[in-house]
C-alpha cells in the first residue's frame, strides 16, 4: 500500500536524522490517525530498532525490546536484557559513533507497566546518548502521554524533547492525494473524514467510492467501522 501525505511531519523527521548529536522527538494524536504509519515510513530505509510497548508486565515489555534490539544488531537466541538499563547501556555503545532510531510505539503500555522508565530515559538522555548519534522517538495517543509521561512539567523527560509532533486527521485537501479527481474528492471525505491514509487508499476511483465505503461502514459480521466500536 502507497504512503500518500504527511509531508510536513516526514520532513521534519529526515531533518533530525540527517543532522548531528542526540535527538528526541515526541509524537501524538488520537488513535487511529496514522502515527504509526507515519513511523514505520520513516525508518523503513534507516537503521532503526522499533518496538511497541504492549499491556503486560515489565518483563514482557523488556523482553520484547531486547528482541527488537537483537535483530537490529542480527543476532538471534540470546536471552533478554537483565533490566531496562542495561538494555539502554547497549543503546549507548551502539549509537556512540553512528546514528541509530530507536522507537518506542505506544509509550503509555510501556511505562504503565514500568512506572520508573520515565525516569530512567531522563537520566540516559542527559548523561549518556547526549554524547552519541541516537535519534530517539517516543509515539503515545492518550491525553495521560501528553500531559503526565512526556510533556507535562511534572514528567521527568519535561524540556529534554528536541521536537514534537501532534499527528491530526486528513483534512480536505489532504485527502485530495488519495483522490486527485475533485469531482468525488468530497464523498470519501464526508464519509471518513477522520480516517487516515489506510482507508482513503483504497478509495482511487468514482465506482471504489460507492463499491468501497459500503463495506467499510456496513460489511457483516460486525466487520464494518460503525460495527466495530461501541455506540455511546
Amino acid at each position: 500500500m502507497d504512503f500518500v501525505g504527511r509531508e510536513r511531519e516526514l520532513a521534519l523527521l529526515n531533518a533530525h536524522c540527517e543532522g548531528e548529536g542526540f535527538f528526541f522527538v515526541v509524537s501524538y494524536g488520537r488513535r487511529r490517525v496514522g502515527k504509526t504509519r507515519l513511523i514505520q515510513e520513516y525508518i523503513k530505509d534507516k537503521p532503526a530498532i522499533y518496538f511497541m510497548g504492549i499491556e503486560a508486565n515489565a518483563q514482557a515489555n523488556l523482553a520484547g525490546m531486547s528482541l527488537a534490539l537483537q535483530r537490529s544488531k542480527k543476532q538471534k537466541g540470546l536471552a533478554a536484557y537483565s533490566s531496562f538499563e542495561a538494555l539502554f547501556e547497549a543503546l549507548g555503545e551502539i549509537s556512540a559513533a553512528r546514528r541509530i532510531i530507536f522507537v518506542i510505539d505506544e509509550f503509555p503500555y510501556l511505562a504503565a507497566a514500568a512506572p520508573e522508565i520515565s525516569s530512567l530515559l531522563q537520566r540516559f538522555c542527559d548523561h549518556i546518548w547526549q554524547k552519541g548519534q541516537l535519534h530517539l522517538i517516543l509515539c503515545g495517543s492518550t491525553m495521560r502521554f501528553k500531559e503526565r509521561q512526556v510533556l507535562g512539567v511534572k514528567s521527568p523527560l519535561f524540556g529534554r524533547r528536541s521536537a514534537q509532533i501532534m499527528l491530526n486527521p486528513f483534512t480536505f485537501l489532504s485527502h485530495g492525494v488519495c483522490s486527485p479527481n475533485f469531482a468525488w474528492r468530497m464523498p470519501p471525505f464526508s464519509t471518513m473524514p477522520r480516517a487516515g491514509s489506510r482507508r482513503t487508499s483504497a478509495i482511487s476511483s468514482p465506482i471504489k467510492v460507492q463499491r468501497t465505503t459500503s463495506p467499510l461502514f456496513f460489511c457483516p459480521p460486525a466487520a464494518g467501522c460503525l460495527r466495530s466500536h461501541p455506540t455511546c
